[in-house]
């Protein structure tokens, strides 16, 4: 599928992410830290997570709307997913 701008995505666009099958991907409460941190709340209380360097390939348009913020886009990033980690926790 073709990157496309946010303000082109189509229907089918949106049908075919929702047609994706991640029925093999873990659950977040089966990663081992999260679990742990879960069952544990002075462990959360403590833990300060450690960065990892890692290749991440996001669009063109959201990594520049990202980056309108100014420095700490990737810090952004982090914050966004780590929300998004915890509502799917919630949902389950």
């Amino acid at each position: 599928m073709k990157s496309k701008d946010i303000d082109t995505v189509t229907d089918e666009d949106i049908a075919y992410w929702k047609s994706m099958d991640f029925s093999n991907a873990k659950r977040a409460n089966e990663i081992p830290i999260i679990k742990a941190l879960q069952s544990n709340p002075k462990a959360r209380a403590m833990y300060v997570p450690r960065k990892k360097t890692i290749t991440l390939r996001i669009d063109e348009d959201i990594l520049a709307v990202l980056k309108q913020g100014g420095r700490g886009y990737q810090t952004r990033i982090n914050g966004m997913l780590r929300e998004w980690l915890k509502d799917s926790l919630a949902h389950q």
